[in-house]
């Protein structure tokens, strides 16, 4: 096994056994990340991010009457609810935060 790949097996299973999940499913989330299926998604998602020129992470493209808008950062999410006509409420939907 190639070490980048070892280096993500490690980082992956140590943060999912913290967030709960058994070994057996941390095993099974570890084998679809590697199967050619998901390799594939991975490329074809890639190639729409270099087509709309993304730059970052999170980026997040809408499509508002016909035309992409584009979306970087996680701070923008109030800003593209209202492009998109949507109301924000926030991270939290209990707590409503959306002042627009």
């Amino acid at each position: 096994m190639h070490i980048t790949l070892q280096a993500f097996s490690l980082c992956f299973s140590q943060a999912g056994l913290k967030a709960g999940l058994t070994a057996s499913e941390v095993d099974e989330l570890l084998t679809l990340a590697t199967s050619q299926p998901i390799k594939n998604k991975l490329k074809s998602v890639t190639s729409e991010a270099i087509k709309y020129k993304c730059f970052g992470f999170p980026t997040i493209v809408c499509h508002v009457d016909g035309k992409p808008e584009m979306f970087f950062g996680s701070d923008r999410f109030e800003v593209m609810a209202h492009i998109i006509g949507e109301k924000w409420m926030g991270p939290n939907p209990v707590k409503p935060m959306a002042k627009m």
